[in-house]
């Protein structure tokens, strides 16, 4: 228990003395709107006031260097007071009554009047009092440059060289002021050389060409298209039979690549059909036929006749009853005039077709009376 209230007590006093550390230290600070001022142009410095927590009166004297005017008219105190005073080079306040002064307490305006090289430091000497106590003594400052209106430049220097890929800088500087202007440079871009070939293209692949830039030694690379094969012409390395597809080849006569295709089955080429059994009433006949190209032999079927040959004979005499019959009403039918031979000849030309239409069928029946 000792122990922790030790411990507690020794946090309260490390955070009083800090507490009265930064109690026990007021401070001022003097900022510029801007780093430089044209001449005739205006710039206004501020000065800032912290931890002073009662003060009874400050007084502030300025420096102001060569090249500045102090615009007494448009400076002023910011902080309320009973007497405010601000001539060209110094500036009181009395507060009347203690009162804290933290803040922007003073605007101090100047205007550029010759324009230097060098910046101008404006310093400010600062007190602040409580009754006779001093509670703040310190000097502060702030830098402004005074330039030209009008600029009287050198020529331009590089600052920076550009490169192939990357830009460059070049600047130049008053003669007066030494106010600096900068600008680019555009890169220069890279200086290609002619292509060498690195890759040779192939049928197939691509190439490569390169080019080398002079300046900076980067190089480019471009594509050379593949070449594509050069065959000769086809050539048959297996014949196609009536079963079996043949094969054709022809070679690349740059890489000795070869490009293959089928040839189609030539089928059997079969000869007339030779019969090997006719045909009867009842039984099917069969006859073959052959393939001059490899011999294969089919057979085939020939339909059995379905005629009885008894019914033939019957039926030939009838014909040939019938037919006789018709002979003799054509004959009869048919008035040879005295003098008229053209009636003659038509009748041998009938006669003759029915004779040998009679023969036909007679040479039928009796084929089939043979076979059975």
């Amino acid at each position: 228990m000792k122990k922790i209230l030790s411990l507690f007590i020794s946090v309260v006093l490390i955070l009083s003395m800090v507490i009265s550390v930064s109690a026990a230290n007021p401070g001022a600070a003097l900022k510029a709107s801007a780093n430089s001022v044209a001449v005739d142009g205006k710039v206004t410095l501020t000065l800032s006031l912290s931890s002073i927590d009662a003060a009874t009166s400050a007084y502030v004297d300025i420096t102001i260097p060569e090249g500045l005017e102090m615009l007494k008219g448009e400076s002023k105190w910011l902080a309320e007071g009973l007497i405010k005073d601000i001539s060209s080079s110094d500036a009181s306040l009395a507060l009347g009554a203690e009162k804290a002064l933290n803040g922007n307490v003073l605007k101090l305006v100047f205007k550029g009047k010759t324009a230097s090289a060098d910046a101008k430091k404006i310093s400010a000497a600062v007190q602040v009092k409580k009754g006779s106590k001093q509670v703040l003594k310190t000097t502060v400052t702030a830098s402004v440059k005074v330039i030209c209106k009008s600029h009287s430049y050198n020529d331009w220097k590089i600052t920076k060289e550009a490169t192939c890929t990357a830009k460059g800088s070049q600047s130049r500087s008053c003669s007066v002021c030494a106010f600096a202007e900068t600008k680019a440079i555009a890169a220069k871009g890279h200086a290609y050389g002619a292509d060498t070939v690195t890759k040779q293209a192939t049928c197939t692949a691509k190439g490569v060409k390169t080019a080398i830039c002079a300046s900076c030694g980067a190089t480019k690379n471009t594509d050379i298209s593949a070449l594509g094969h050069k065959y000769g012409n086809w050539e048959t390395t297996k014949e196609a039979t009536c079963a079996e597809g043949g094969t054709q080849t022809r070679k690349c006569a740059t890489c000795n690549g070869v490009e293959t295709k089928s040839i189609a089955v030539a089928g059997h080429k079969y000869g007339e059909a030779v019969i090997v059994n006719e045909p009867t009433e009842n039984e099917p006949g069969l006859q073959k036929k052959t393939c001059t190209e490899c011999g294969n032999v089919v057979e085939e079927e020939i339909p059995a006749t379905g005629i009885d040959s008894n019914t033939n004979t019957n039926t030939i005499t009838s014909s040939d009853n019938t037919i006789s019959s018709d002979i003799e009403d054509i004959v009869s039918n048919i008035e040879i005039e005295e003098g008229n031979t053209t009636h003659v000849w038509v009748i041998w030309v009938i006669m003759g077709i029915i004779i040998v239409a009679i023969a036909i069928v007679v040479f039928i029946i009796d084929r089939n009376r043979k076979n059975k």
